[in-house]
């Protein structure tokens, strides 16, 4: 069960980075790639 919860929170967090990549690209905002 907890590494269930674990592997939800590494989606969600590869999900959110990801999400905030593309919002920034689209932004102009070089500063995605860390």
């Amino acid at each position: 069960m907890l590494t269930s919860c674990r592997q939800s929170i590494e989606l969600l967090t590869t999900t959110h980075k990801m999400v905030f990549a593309i919002l920034a690209f689209r932004m102009g905002i070089p500063d995605y790639q860390r």
